[in-house]
């Protein structure tokens, strides 16, 4: 869920819903340039599909974020984790 501040109330208020196109978010992080947002995904998830069971992995959402504040998914990223759980992420400067 993306929100946008009310400037009159300072009440949050929902403007979209962007999809991950993972499951279990955890944490996200903005680069400093306020340009990017990653969202993490800290473990697999098994999912009915059908008459099957698959499995979502974790792994990283990439969104480039619009000047009105909505986000479009630009990549994501699977990450292996094994039988671990990736329990928190974020950016450094390089």
């Amino acid at each position: 869920m993306v929100y946008a501040i009310d400037q009159s109330t300072g009440a949050p208020k929902p403007i979209q819903h962007a999809d991950t196109q993972k499951i279990h978010p955890r944490t996200f992080h903005i680069d400093p340039s306020g340009r990017l947002l990653v969202a993490q995904h800290n473990l697999p998830v098994n999912v009915k599909d059908g008459d099957t069971v698959k499995t979502i992995p974790a792994g990283l959402s990439v969104f480039r974020m619009g000047d009105d504040g909505k986000l479009t998914l630009v990549r994501k990223y699977d990450i292996d984790v094994g039988d671990k759980t990736m329990f928190w992420t974020g950016m450094v400067p390089l």
